[in-house]
């Protein structure tokens, strides 16, 4: 006997026998999980701050418009998803990113911060010549001697891969490589030719970048590049790299490709962007949320109509 449409999806799937009944709920959660994932695809926008250390300035800009200013000292820069975390002689601070807000003047105090990386929920800090591991979360300190870069006041930079920490400090000549619990791998995992240090690291993909204009492959440390022409501080967002060049912020491609260039009319030292949603995001959603349960039941109907 045909079940009634109106007695729904759930009569009708009792209705079947038990291994057509398993392959059908195993369709439809297929069926709705594609929809789903086909209207969340999304393009991001890249919200960048920069931060100026001599006038204690850091400027929001969005597709090379001006955006929040926030006026406080700075050393350094970084993001975790919304959180926007400032280094500086007295510690770090933590503000919203998309707002410019401030969320905690004091989230780490008592340090003089030298350098800022995200790894998960964590921030390495740099207080020179040792990076400290803290909680991203609630600024917890786990580690106070989490790695050792450097001697004196030499000041180290990091970049992060899947799998490793990659560190150089001002007066070295070469870029270390460290495991993700901080243990030295290699001194010598990229050899610079003169003393000075790396610049700015970034990692994208599989591809290590150095501000000095060279890309090295982040799994071996060969040469990939060695005119790869970037000039200045570096971050990483989503499939792109992000370079402080003089007064312009350029973004590239994992191929080095030139995708925008802006001019910000200032000379910023440190660099963190952060990937928001653009409005097209919420749109493209809700078209998939929409179309998938519209599809199943329309499906229903058909199947229900095939059984009469």
């Amino acid at each position: 006997m045909k079940p009634r449409e109106t007695k729904g999806w759930r009569l009708y799937l009792n209705s079947l026998p038990a291994p057509n009944r398993v392959a059908e709920r195993l369709q439809m959660k297929t069926l709705v999980a594609i929809f789903i994932v086909i209207g969340s695809v999304y393009a991001q926008a890249q919200v960048v701050y920069v931060g100026d250390g001599v006038t204690g300035v850091v400027t929001e800009y969005d597709n090379g418009a001006i955006g929040n200013v926030i006026n406080t000292p700075v050393s350094a820069l970084a993001v975790l998803g919304n959180d926007l975390f400032i280094g500086s002689p007295d510690g770090v601070s933590k503000y919203d990113a998309t707002t410019g807000a401030l969320i905690d003047a004091n989230f780490i105090s008592g340090i003089s911060v030298t350098a800022l990386t995200v790894s998960g929920d964590n921030l390495l800090v740099g207080i020179h010549p040792y990076f400290a591991l803290y909680s991203a979360l609630n600024g917890a300190l786990f580690d106070h001697d989490f790695m050792n870069v450097g001697e004196g006041n030499e000041i180290a930079v990091t970049a992060l891969s899947s799998n490793a920490i990659f560190a150089s400090t001002t007066v070295t000549s070469a870029v270390g490589q460290y495991s993700i619990a901080g243990t030295l791998l290699k001194t010598n995992f990229i050899t610079l030719s003169s003393p000075g240090g790396a610049g700015s690291l970034a990692v994208l993909g599989n591809n290590l970048f150095l501000e000095n204009g060279s890309e090295y492959n982040a799994s071996t440390g060969d040469l990939i590049n060695a005119n790869f022409d970037i000039g200045g501080q570096l971050a990483v967002s989503g499939d792109y790299l992000f370079a402080l060049n003089g007064q312009n912020l350029v973004e590239y491609d994992i191929t080095g490709t030139v995708i925008s260039n802006h001019l910000l009319g200032i000379k910023p030292e440190y660099l963190a962007v952060v990937s928001v949603p653009e409005p097209s995001t919420w749109m493209m959603l809700s078209v998939g949320l929409l179309l998938g349960p519209i599809f199943v039941a329309e499906r229903y109907r058909q199947r229900i109509g095939s059984r009469g």
